[in-house]
């Protein structure tokens, strides 16, 4: 069966770890995406990209490292273009 890893996100640094000021982490995107290279059953990656003011923003925007990561890595055939 295929399946789907859904709402995954950096966190906001309003999350912690206290003192940090970002956790823009491409390294982060990048296990993603080879986690998805090794399990071809994967059909979907579902990045969670939203301002949660409680929680804090989770928009990829906000990690311009993490965003190009993502951006290059998703220029991999086997997603949708």
């Amino acid at each position: 069966k295929p399946y789907m890893l859904a709402e995954w996100a950096l966190r906001p640094p309003s999350m912690g770890p206290e003192g940090k000021t970002t956790n823009d982490n491409p390294v982060v995107i990048d296990r993603v995406l080879d986690w998805s290279k090794i399990h071809p059953r994967v059909k979907a990656l579902v990045y969670y990209s939203w301002d949660h003011v409680p929680e804090g923003d989770y928009e990829v925007q906000r990690f311009p490292k993490s965003a190009k990561a993502l951006a290059e890595g998703w220029k991999d055939r086997r997603f949708l273009h």
